[in-house]
């Protein structure tokens, strides 16, 4: 694997970011699709069942699983927190699903 930058910052945090996979890769979910949390992250207050969008894919490796960046929102689209989460982590949102409304506890510290 051959480390690709980009980060061409001024703040000087050129981070790596190792592809292991040249060519084609598949992935389970889509980018930009609807996804439905089936595990709790207590860390940024994010519980089974709440709903985020697929920002990014990371792609299986024979030391890490196949995982996404994940971004929840509130109900007015303001960020609560982007996470990485296994595809383990997640299911894809069909139109069986039914949108709950929850009040946003914050994490603990």
């Amino acid at each position: 694997m051959v480390p690709i930058s980009l980060d061409d910052s001024p703040w000087g945090k050129h981070r790596p970011l190792y592809h292991p996979y040249p060519g084609e890769i598949t992935m389970t979910l889509p980018l930009f699709s609807r996804v439905i949390l089936t595990q709790d992250i207590l860390d940024h207050a994010l519980l089974t069942g709440d709903i985020g969008t697929i920002v990014e894919h990371h792609p299986a490796t024979s030391e890490y699983p196949e995982g996404y960046e994940v971004e929840c929102f509130t109900d007015k689209g303001e960020t609560i927190a982007v996470v990485s989460v296994a595809a383990t982590g997640l299911r894809q949102a069909t139109n069986q699903d039914i949108m709950y409304v929850r009040q946003l506890t914050p994490a603990s510290p």
